[in-house]
């Protein structure tokens, strides 16, 4: 059985609770009013949002757009190695190839992230 204490809790909320309710439909226009102001903060948060992840995107598929370049030209520079049968060189750019394909495709996958 709820103790003594817990029951008064229970009927203060219940009052408190009651007398709120009866001043929000007493004042609707009011609280329209600021349900439409908190939505007009909630829409300018959002597009403040859309705007950074924008930025971002935009960062991003630059980055991407240079990394591929400079993957472009170490591929042309390993086949290049290759024709003048300097195997070791062409083997250690080929790792570095590697590694910056790695990472294009961490970018892509952050462009594709961040564009959901």
């Amino acid at each position: 059985m709820a103790s003594l204490l817990e029951k008064i809790n229970t009927l203060i909320s219940a009052n408190v609770h009651s007398i709120v309710d009866r001043a929000l439909e007493s004042n609707n226009l009011k609280v329209m009013d600021e349900y439409i102001r908190q939505a007009e903060r909630n829409l300018d948060a959002l597009e403040d949002s859309a705007a950074t992840v924008g930025g971002t995107v935009k960062t991003l598929k630059r980055k991407y757009d240079e990394f591929s370049e400079k993957v472009e030209k170490l591929d042309r520079d390993i086949d290049l190695l290759l024709t003048k049968n300097k195997t070791e060189l062409a083997m250690a750019a080929q790792a570095d190839l590697n590694s910056k394909k790695t990472t294009g495709s961490g970018i892509l996958r952050a462009v594709a992230a961040a564009r959901a």
